[in-house]
């Protein structure tokens, strides 16, 4: 029944081929036919193909001109499903041949839909904090000095001492004497208290 059923176009083909100026029709007699079904269409091969000089493909009433391949093939996809109850042939110009024959080779897969590429999100740049000033604060500098003069000498008040001041350096003798000289006031002080021993053992001698 199927082959009846391929037969009735290939036969309406034959009848109008005079109007399309085909030389010659190629039936599909179920060539790869284990591919089926095909739901988005399927990939046509007419080989071998002797005396070919163009080719047009006919799946389901719908038209596809075929190319042209290396080895003398030809070739075209056709869009739709396709199943056993689906009607397929080939009108061509040329010679043609007995052995010329036209298959299913595969079924077309449909292209999966490419997902949008997600838009890039810019970053934003960080922002420089601002350096710190570079002021610094400079004490004063500190710097006591001490008055003129206020270095005070320690001298000994002991008659004939020789007397030093603290940074070593020997103090004159007549520092805190006014300005009288030391020496003979001493001498004169020893002559005064040997007279008066002097005077004191003559009244002695005198009285015995």
């Amino acid at each position: 029944m199927r082959k009846l059923l391929w037969l009735l176009p290939v036969i309406a083909v034959f009848a109008t081929a005079g109007v399309a100026h085909a030389d010659g029709v190629i039936p599909w007699t179920g060539n790869g036919s284990d591919n089926l079904p095909c739901s988005d269409g399927g990939h046509w091969v007419l080989a071998p193909a002797f005396g070919i000089d163009s080719a047009t493909l006919t799946v389901n009433g719908v038209d596809y001109v075929m190319t042209q391949n290396g080895n003398g093939s030809w070739s075209a996809d056709s869009v739709g499903p396709i199943d056993d109850a689906s009607t397929a042939y080939v009108t061509y110009t040329g010679a043609g041949d007995e052995r010329d024959h036209l298959q299913l080779s595969h079924c077309e897969e449909s292209s999966p839909s490419p997902s949008p590429s997600p838009s890039p999100s810019e970053s934003p740049s960080p922002s420089q904090s601002p350096s710190p000033s570079g002021s610094t604060s400079t004490p004063p500098p500190s710097s006591s000095t001490s008055p003129p003069g206020s270095s005070i000498a320690a001298t000994s008040t002991s008659p004939g001492s020789s007397s030093f001041s603290t940074s070593g350096s020997p103090v004159s003798p007549t520092a805190f004497t006014g300005g009288l000289p030391v020496l003979p006031i001493v001498v004169g002080l020893v002559l005064l208290t040997l007279g008066t021993l002097g005077a004191v053992l003559g009244r002695k001698r005198v009285r015995e």
